[in-house]
Order: structure tokens, then C-alpha cells, then sequence
């Protein structure tokens, strides 16, 4: 049976986009503080930002989602099939760009040019080699070069060197448990990073950011739950109103409004309810991703579902770790400088980088990707009885 749904190729893809066009577009463009063009980019950066953020969730529902459905496969079959397509899927692109790093230093040894020195990452290179980077950003506040994005991927890799034994020797109903706990105490190990380190520590570090991927593995969860399936296709109206609401607090940045009103009083208080900005994101999130595995939500479904944004998903994990090369790039070989939109006449930029991004990871998609994951996929959970190989199929896709 083929369970793929285009609408989380969708979701991906959106996802990516949200990252891409902050960083491409929104970002460099230079106004002044007090214009609408700022207020507005106040508004809507949290969800641009926040695509990392999609990202989590929806890798946390995938990649649970599997196995939670290849429970009962023998130990020997199921911890190996799971690393041969993780390293199937992560590895290929990631050491490309990892590679990349030795290239460079030869490059600027050689022309000894003021664009090349962007591309020396300082960033010890065992740090990318084991998924490290974003202790190491912390430790150091050396956040790396065209690299730095790695940082969400290192905070993923951490995640899956403990989901499939929590998923494998759990039960569903105490792993959806634990997801629940970690979802309510992250923001406190957030407050307390903040506190002791600084807010880029709660923002990149594993501990604080776990309620996102967590919130993937509760909707996997529910959405193999018929009996919870069913109540929650009642309260559809609930559930979108509490999207809305969400979507709100995000973009007038309450949790921030009512943090500094009391920071000054009781400063922990405050760094907690500025951090739980991220959790109405997480939130938020899971909660898309439960509508989409609910019945309705027609419009919602088929928009995600777009042919063109589905096709961005496929090669979004290779878009998202190319663009900021690739951006850089450009921007030094044309003017010498670092991304910056500060005249009309630079409005092509933009333009030329995305066409630039979307080509090479199409064609590192087709040509390097897809075989390796075609050989990753040959692998497969073999279940030791019916009952534990039919998980709900709701939420099966490629992940």
C-alpha cells in the first residue's frame, strides 16, 4: 500500500521556504527601525525563524511515527534498518558540505582573497564530524561560517541517539507519557540556560528545544489512537481555534510583552514566559500536523498538497544546506561584501540565489540522494507478528 502524502512533502516544503526566505530576502534588507516594513518583519519573523522549528515537529512525527509502527521487529533487524536510513538520508549532503571546509582553506591559501576568508570556518571540524556544533557554538560563541545551519541538524542527530531505544523498550501509551513531561518541563530548562549561559544557549541546545520534537512524537502517537481520532474529528472547530490563537500570541509576541513587564521584578519569571514563545510554536505546529491527519480540512489539506510545494519538500533537506553557501557566495564574488539588499538595483540577488539553491539540491536530489536512500530503504523492519505490523497508516510517509 503506498502511504505517502504529498501533504507533508508540503509541510516540509513550506518549511524550508519560511527558513529560506528570511534568510534570503527578509533578513539583508536594510530599513529603518521605526518603519512599517520593520513592524511588519517584527510581525512575521517568528514564523519565518520558526520554520526550523516545523522542521522538528515534523521529523519528530516521521521518524517516531515509523517506528512506533515497526514495534515487535527484532532488536537485530530494528536499531540497523533505523541507522542505515538515517545515514542514508543525513549523511551524504551533510559531509558534502562538511568536506567542503578543507576545499576553502585551500582555495583562500592560494587567492588569499577577501571573499574566500567567509568561507574558513573557524569551527573544529571533529565538532561537525560527530554533530557537536552546537555545544561548541555555545561553548565558544564561535557560530561558524556558511556551516552554522548545521546547528538544527546536530540537535536532530542527538534526539535519534535515544528515540529508538526510548520507542523500542517503551510502550506507546508511556512513551506518548514522557513526551507529554518533556513538552511542559522544556521551557523551564530553557529559563534556566537562559539563566546561567545566555539566550542562544536555550535557543541551540538540545535540552531546551526538545518540546519540539516531542510534540512530533505525541501526534504520531494520537493519530495511531482510532479511539482518539475519532473524539478529536468532533472538536475540529476547537482545535482551529486554538491555532488561531497560537498564531496570534506568536505574531504580537505576547509571552515577550509579558515577560518584560515583570523581568525587572522577578527576572526568571520573565525568561520563562519569553521562552514560551517557542512552545506556542511547537504547539502550534503539532497541532497543523494533527489537522492534516484529521478528517476535513479540505482546503488546508490541498494546500499543502500543491504539486510545486510538494516538490520543494523532496529536496528541502538539501536546499536548506546549501542556500546560506551559496547566498554568501554570490554576494562576495558580485560585490565583495556579505548579503545586503540596500539598492533596487541588487533586487536580482535574491532571484539568482534561489534559482541557484533549488538547482543544485535538484540535482544533488536526483543524482545523489535518491540512489543512496534507494539503497538505505532496502533495509526493512521485520515485524514478528500481524498485530504489531499494522500500525495506523495515517501518518506513514518517506521520511
Amino acid at each position: 500500500m503506498d502511504n505517502h502524502r504529498a501533504e507533508l512533502d508540503g509541510v516540509r516544503g513550506f518549511a524550508c521556504l519560511s527558513v529560506l526566505v528570511l534568510h534570503i530576502i527578509i533578513g539583508p534588507i536594510r530599513v529603518a527601525p521605526d518603519s512599517f516594513f520593520a513592524q511588519a518583519r517584527t510581525v512575521i519573523q517568528p514564523f519565518l525563524i520558526g520554520g526550523v522549528d516545523l522542521f522538528f515537529v515534523l521529523s519528530g512525527f516521521l521518524i517516531s511515527g515509523i517506528l512506533m509502527d515497526a514495534k515487535g521487529t527484532p532488536a537485530r533487524d530494528f536499531f540497523p534498518t533505523f541507522w542505515r536510513r538515517r545515514i542514508g538520508r543525513i549523511f551524504p549532503v551533510y559531509y558534502l558540505m562538511v568536506g567542503l571546509v578543507p576545499v576553502f582553506y585551500g582555495l583562500h591559501a592560494i587567492f588569499n582573497a577577501k571573499y574566500t576568508s567567509y568561507f574558513i570556518d573557524t569551527v573544529p571540524f571533529w565538532t561537525y564530524a560527530t554533530f557537536t556544533q552546537n555545544f561548541y557554538f555555545i561553548a565558544t560563541g564561535n557560530y561558524g561560517n556558511f556551516l552554522g545551519v548545521t546547528w538544527s541538524l546536530a540537535m536532530e542527530e542527538q534526539f535519534y541517539l535515544l528515540l529508538p531505544f526510548a520507542i523500542y523498550f517503551l510502550s506507546k501509551r508511556r512513551i506518548a507519557q514522557v513526551a507529554i513531561c518533556l513538552i511542559i518541563l522544556a521551557p523551564f530548562v530553557r529559563t534556566v540556560l537562559w539563566e546561567l549561559i545566555n539566550w542562544r544557549a536555550s535557543y541551540h541546545l538540545t535540552p531546551g528545544r526538545m518540546d519540539t520534537i516531542m510534540w512530533g512524537v505525541l501526534i504520531a502517537y494520537v493519530v495511531r489512537r482510532p479511539d482518539i481520532m475519532t473524539a478529536l474529528s468532533h472538536r475540529t472547530l476547537l482545535i482551529d481555534a486554538m491555532m488561531i490563537g497560537l498564531i496570534l500570541i506568536v505574531a504580537f509576541d505576547v509571552t515577550t510583552l509579558v515577560g518584560q513587564s515583570v523581568i525587572g521584578q522577578h527576572r526568571s519569571v520573565g525568561l520563562f514566559a519569553i521562552t514560551l514563545r517557542y512552545s506556542a510554536l511547537a504547539m502550534l505546529y503539532g497541532l497543523l500536523l494533527l489537522r492534516l491527519s484529521l478528517p476535513g480540512g479540505r482546503r488546508l489539506k490541498s494546500s499543502f498538497s500543491t504539486t510545486w510545494l510538494a516538490k520543494v519538500g523532496l529536496v528541502s533537506y538539501a536546499a536548506y544546506m546549501y542556500h546560506q553557501l551559496i547566498h554568501f557566495a554570490l554576494y562576495r564574488a558580485v560585490y565583495d561584501t556579505n548579503p545586503l539588499l540596500d539598492r533596487l538595483d541588487k533586487a536580482w540577488m535574491p532571484v539568482a540565489v534561489f534559482a541557484l539553491t533549488f538547482l543544485a539540491a535538484a540535482v544533488s536530489y536526483r543524482y545523489m540522494e535518491k540512489p543512496i536512500q534507494r539503497w538505505a530503504r532496502k533495509s526493512e523492519y521485520k515485524r514478528t507478528s500481524p498485530a504489531q505490523a499494522a500500525g495506523n497508516q495515517q501518518a506513514a510517509t518517506v521520511a
